[in-house]
C-alpha cells in the first residue's frame, strides 16, 4: 500500500506539472537549453540549470510522500535575475534561446555576468522576440560597440522596453569619460536613451493592454515603478 500510495502521488503531480503553464514554459525551455549547448558543444552550466528547472510538486499538508500542487509563481515566473551569478559569454547563446519561449518575458537582469560582445548580441536578438520586454539590465558587463549596437536595435523593436540599467558599461557616460571611448559611443548611448524617453509614461496603457491579452489573471506581467530615468547608468 505504500509503494502505491507513493506512485498515486507521483502520478498526480505529473499530471499537475502537465496542466501547469509555468511547468510547461520551463520544461521547453529547458530542453531548448541543452539541446543548443549540445549543438555549441558547451558544457551545461548549473546556474542556468537551476533558473530554468520545473516547479516541483509540493507536498500535501503533513504528509512527506503524497504532493498535491504545484509550486508555481506567478508575475516573478516572467521576470528572469541572474544577479551575483557568473554565466560566461558563451553560455549567453543557449541561455538566450531557452529565454526567448518565454513570449510573456518582462524582465531580464544580467549584471556582472561576464557577458561580451557576441553574448550581448545573441541575447538581444533573441529577446527581439518577445513583445512584452519591460526591462533589461546589463550593468558592468564588458561588451563594446558592437553589443551596444545591437542593445540599441533591441530598444527600437522592443516598443515596451523602457529601461536598460547599464552603469558601468560602455553605455555609461562616466565610464566612457574615464576610458576616453570615441564620440560614436555617446552618440549610441544618446539615441537609446531618446529612444526609451518616451516610454516611460506611457506604461498604464500598456498594463492593461497586457490585461486583455493574458489567458490567465495568475501570468499577467506586473506593474512597472515609474524610473527617475529612461536610461540608468
Amino acid at each position: 500500500q505504500g509503494l502505491l500510495a507513493r506512485v498515486e502521488g507521483w502520478a498526480q503531480g505529473a499530471m499537475a506539472v502537465a496542466d501547469d503553464p509555468v511547468a510547461v514554459l520551463r520544461m521547453r525551455q529547458l530542453a531548448e537549453y541543452k539541446k543548443l549547448c549540445k549543438e555549441l558543444r558547451l558544457p551545461e552550466s548549473h546556474v542556468a540549470l537551476d533558473v530554468l528547472q520545473p516547479p516541483q510538486p509540493q507536498a500535501a499538508a503533513g504528509s512527506d510522500e503524497e504532493p498535491g500542487k504545484i509550486c508555481t509563481c506567478t508575475t516573478a515566473c516572467h521576470e528572469y535575475d541572474f544577479s551575483r551569478m557568473y554565466i560566461g559569454d558563451k553560455q549567453l547563446r543557449p541561455l538566450a534561446g531557452a529565454l526567448a519561449f518565454d513570449k510573456l518575458l518582462v524582465a531580464v537582469a544580467l549584471p556582472d555576468c561576464g557577458m561580451r560582445d557576441p553574448g550581448m548580441v545573441a541575447l538581444c536578438e533573441q529577446l527581439r522576440q518577445g513583445r512584452r520586454l519591460r526591462r533589461l539590465d546589463v550593468s558592468r558587463n564588458r561588451f563594446s560597440y558592437d553589443g551596444a549596437a545591437a542593445c540599441l536595435s533591441l530598444a527600437k523593436s522592443a516598443q515596451r522596453l523602457y529601461l536598460v540599467r547599464s552603469e558601468d558599461t560602455c553605455l555609461d557616460e562616466d565610464f566612457c569619460s574615464r576610458r576616453g571611448l570615441p564620440a560614436k559611443y555617446t552618440r549610441l548611448r544618446v539615441e537609446l536613451g531618446e529612444t526609451l524617453a518616451g516610454r516611460a509614461f506611457d506604461r498604464r496603457a500598456t498594463v492593461d493592454m497586457d490585461a486583455l491579452e493574458s489567458q490567465s489573471p495568475d501570468l499577467r506581467p506586473p506593474t512597472p515603478q515609474i524610473p527617475q530615468t529612461a536610461i540608468a547608468a
